[in-house]
């Protein structure tokens, strides 16, 4: 299944749980079997994966014809006041991406950060910047994923609908 398809695609959000070993390549063999089309690989506590497993692992979801997407690490927040989080939550972004690719994922999610101690507004602004550099990047490295930004719930949290949606028109 290509990422151009428009066929809805059901999935996992990381490993089944029904799966009998702990490992994204059991992960999509599973999937199969329980007759679904799609795996988010979850690099939510960190992008710890190896070239090597990657490139196995988009060997094997082509050949199951299981469409991989990735979700980035937890710990993103383009909107901290410490120069230092925000230019590491870049990087996680940046490692998800170039992951991603390699393991032939087309789709990165990830949570854009919190509010902190300003508004909504300046929020929106500030990972928008962000998210503009991290495109840059990966735009002249020629990684082709997209960036997918998630909706939250929780009032701290950026990622309204209607934020998310200024982000994606932006």
């Amino acid at each position: 299944m290509t990422s151009a398809s428009k066929k809805l695609l059901f999935g996992t959000a990381g490993i089944p749980l029904s799966t009998s070993v702990s490992s994204t390549l059991a992960g999509i063999q599973n999937i199969v079997k329980l007759g679904l089309e799609c795996l988010e690989i979850e690099f939510v506590k960190g992008v710890k994966m190896g070239s090597d497993l990657a490139q196995k692992i988009k060997k094997e979801a082509e050949a199951l014809n299981v469409t991989l997407s990735v979700h980035a690490p937890y710990y993103v927040n383009l909107n901290s006041a410490e120069k230092g989080i925000r230019l590491a939550s870049q990087e996680r972004l940046l490692s998800s991406a170039r992951k991603a690719e390699i393991c032939g994922a087309k789709n990165v999610v990830f949570h854009a950060g919190y509010y902190g101690r300003v508004g909504p507004e300046k929020t929106s602004e500030t990972i928008k910047e962000g998210l503009k550099e991290v495109v840059s990047i990966l735009k002249s490295e020629r990684t082709p994923v997209i960036l997918r930004p998630e909706t939250m719930g929780k009032r701290t949290q950026f990622g309204s609908l209607e934020e998310i949606l200024f982000l994606c028109r932006e």
